[in-house]
């Protein structure tokens, strides 16, 4: 008994010191497992969030491109929209111009018609006044025209 005791504590120290021998390489080994988790798990994270900074990138080019077209097309669109409205006022304005011109035209004939009596008797009376004239000054003047002397010249 004594004997069997012996041997139980020397196998138990000696158990004692294999025991504690193997939980401090299993200790080791699970503090190199968790460095080793952390690190791929950095890595990991790391690589991601770079894939990410990329993929943002990317988007935010996306974005100014589709920015810039669209404001592109907003402003060409607002340009074609000006330049038709100015098209079309120039089109009311030749419009109003050319009736404006039609009825200064008429307005204009129809002065004349209405003066046309009078500028015809003043313009008859005119031509009697000088077909008196013409009458008198022929009195008073010989006619040259008959003479032998202008014949020569």
């Amino acid at each position: 008994r004594a004997e069997s005791h012996r041997c139980r504590v020397l196998l138990s120290r000696g158990l004692v010191c294999w025991s504690r021998a193997v939980k401090e390489v299993v200790a080791e080994k699970m503090q190199r497992a968790e460095l080793l988790d952390t690190s791929l798990l950095l890595r990991r994270t790391f690589r991601q969030w770079l894939k990410y900074k990329d993929y943002l990138s990317i988007q935010e080019a996306r974005a100014v491109r589709r920015h810039t077209s669209h404001l592109l097309r907003r402003a060409l669109r607002a340009w074609l929209e000006v330049a038709q409205d100015e098209k079309i006022a120039m089109w009311e304005k030749q419009r109003a111009a050319a009736e404006h011109n039609q009825r200064r035209i008429l307005l204009s004939a129809l002065r004349t018609w209405r003066h046309f009596p009078k500028e015809m008797r003043e313009q008859r009376l005119q031509e009697e006044r000088r077909e008196a004239l013409r009458k008198r000054v022929a009195e008073i003047l010989p006619d040259y025209r008959s003479s032998p002397d202008n014949r020569e010249l």
